[in-house]
């Protein structure tokens, strides 16, 4: 008899594969003494289920997502539309009272510009204060109003500046 490798790896594989299968088929009829196989099918049914569920649902995730979404939304649309027509509504009274406020604001300042000021230094007897101040701290506070009326009547109307300057020049040499 020659030795042939291949025959002796297959015996030993054959060998302990049938001892592995013996001892295989011991186990399962010793599990079978014990469960039957409905008990095994009762135990195992429940997450057998519930992976075949997450299975479907990782498969059909995008609709699943878009189903939940849907209706949380089909539930909360009506709400988000009361929060946007409230917003809305507060809204509108801030820009209502903001425009009141500036219209009383406007027709307050126009009527302290129109009717209290120039009545204001009238009845303060403000106006112959300073006059009488001024005059008794500088004496030629008359001089000084003159010039400085002088200057704003050249920027306001130069024209009328320049005529009244050599009205005053020709009416000096005339008296003379």
């Amino acid at each position: 008899m020659s030795f042939n490798s291949s025959y002796w790896v297959n015996y030993y594989l054959a060998h302990y594969f049938d001892n592995f299968n013996d001892w295989l088929s011991w186990a399962a009829n010793r599990i079978g003494e014990i469960l039957s196989e409905w008990d095994v099918w009762s135990i195992l049914s429940t997450p057998i289920e519930w992976a075949v569920a997450a299975y479907n649902w990782v498969i059909n995730a995008a609709g699943n997502i878009w189903n939940v979404v849907d209706d949380w939304w089909q539930g909360m649309a009506d709400q988000v539309q009361l929060w946007i027509n409230s917003a809305i509504y507060w809204l509108n009274n801030l820009l209502d009272d903001v425009k009141d406020t500036v219209n009383n604001l406007w027709s307050s300042l126009t009527d302290f510009f129109a009717n209290i000021l120039p009545t204001l230094a009238s009845w303060t007897g403000v106006s112959k204060l300073i006059g009488d101040t001024l005059s008794s701290w500088f004496p030629f506070y008359d001089e000084l109003a003159a010039t400085w009326d002088g200057i704003l009547t050249f920027f306001t109307d130069p024209a009328k500046a320049i005529y009244n300057l050599f009205d005053y020049v020709i009416d000096r040499f005339w008296d003379d």
